[in-house]
């Protein structure tokens, strides 16, 4: 699994404003240059020194990658998930997961057809798309509404308003069933190895079902160091929070 070498521009758009793209893009061919040595620790400190900062899909990317390097195959999952989250068509990332879906078993929840189809774009970009149509609606819409039938354009501003609201319509539809189907933020993965889920919130309870690295859960209550969690399937059970990530844990919606 090689590195990507490219550092994603909007990513740079989410950096503090003291910051410069400079020292990250150094960072980031420093983190590259250490993961081709083969000094697989260094490149993923390098990587999450960046992510400190930014965040982009090809240091998540990278990231998964040394961690899979370094046997820490929970978090290279978690560092796949998350960069395709950002770019839901990223092949790369798709790939990787499925290799290692193989190799673990990890348990997934699975979506609809029309849940998949509407997780292709991310929600930013059904947004971009809703507001599209917003804008076609308003301008073909006014225009027909202050001048018709006077207006020589009449019919393509009826066109133009037709398809402003059949696009803001289906936009919306889509984000909201993206947005409703797994909520990322209420998504954890399992990132330790030989986690299991119990029947109790206490060490020594019986056993409900191994969770292998890269496991989803959602936690649904939470006692002490322990969460109550569903599994896929029909289960829920206990596990200790250490061995669960947020699947995304910053404040912007992917």
């Amino acid at each position: 699994m090689r590195p990507l070498a490219a550092f994603a521009a909007f990513a740079l758009l989410l950096l503090p404003r003291e910051l410069s793209a400079a020292p990250l893009e150094q960072s980031f061919a420093r983190g590259n240059a250490l993961y081709e040595a083969e000094e697989f620790e260094k490149a993923r400190e390098a990587y999450l020194e960046i992510l400190q900062s930014a965040i982009s899909k090809e240091v998540l990317f990278n990231l998964g990658n040394a961690n899979f390097r370094l046997g820490k195959l929970g978090e290279a999952c978690l560092a796949y998930r998350r960069a395709e989250l950002l770019d839901p068509r990223m092949a790369e990332a798709s790939q990787n997961l499925r290799l290692l879906q193989r190799k673990l078993g990890f348990l997934e929840f699975t979506d609809s057809g029309m849940e998949r189809a509407a997780g292709r774009l991310s929600i930013s970009q059904w947004i971009s798309l809703t507001c599209a149509g917003v804008w076609l609606l308003l301008l073909g819409g006014v225009p027909l509404v202050l001048y018709r039938p006077r207006h020589p354009w009449s019919g393509i501003l009826l066109a133009a308003t037709i398809c402003g609201v059949l696009l803001a319509g289906l936009a919306s539809a889509g984000g909201a069933i993206h947005r409703g189907s797994l909520d990322p933020a209420n998504l954890f993965i399992v990132t330790a190895n030989n986690a299991v889920a119990t029947t109790g919130p206490f060490p020594g309870a019986k056993t409900v079902i191994g969770l292998p690295p890269g496991s989803e859960v959602k936690v649904v209550a939470e006692r002490g160091p322990w969460r109550f969690v569903h599994i896929p399937g029909t289960r829920a059970g206990w596990i200790d929070q250490a061995a669960l990530e947020r699947l995304w844990p910053y404040r912007f919606a992917p």
